[in-house]
């Protein structure tokens, strides 16, 4: 072959079926980003369901805890809400024991002759409060991540209508 016939050859073709390095890079970028996003939208529905989660125990508790004073204050023999802390009162099924409820640190304690038992923790405050004759009693509960929850109620004791 002579050196005109060898300049108008067709180059030999390459195969190009593999991607570049920039397309490479591009793509990792993007899953990157994409990625992100993802991500933080999981970690907020976790933490949703975490507050939301910690909530519902807040008030599943202090709604137990009301519910108890309130059942056990409906029918006594006596009682006593003259502290601002406490509620001291006797059953009518047998009025030689003396229950209290009262707050002691950050737990509510129910208190049978002496003998303290927690009602509730977590309590920020529990007052009561004497209003001739009634009851109000509020209880304030604050969870580990913040959430502070306030309870009230108001008690009318029957006191001395104990059946015989």
């Amino acid at each position: 072959m002579t050196r005109q016939a060898l300049r108008h050859q067709e180059p030999k073709k390459t195969d190009n079926t593999g991607f570049t390095l920039v397309e490479i890079i591009v793509t990792i970028l993007l899953l990157g980003i994409i990625g992100s996003f993802g991500g933080y939208i999981l970690v907020n529905a976790a933490r949703s369901y975490t507050f939301a989660h910690d909530n519902a125990e807040l008030t599943q508790k202090a709604q137990v805890a009301m519910m108890r004073i309130t059942t056990e204050l409906s029918r006594v023999n006596t009682f006593d809400c003259s502290s601002p802390n406490q509620v001291s009162y006797t059953r009518c099924d047998d009025e030689s024991i003396i229950i209290t409820i009262r707050k002691d640190g950050t737990n509510i304690l129910y208190e049978i002759a002496g003998t303290p038992n927690i009602l509730v923790d977590q309590a920020d405050e529990f007052n009561v409060q004497n209003l001739e004759g009634y009851c109000t009693i509020e209880l304030i509960l604050e969870s580990a991540n913040g959430i502070v929850k306030n309870f009230a109620t108001i008690v009318n004791p029957i006191t001395g209508q104990c059946p015989i």
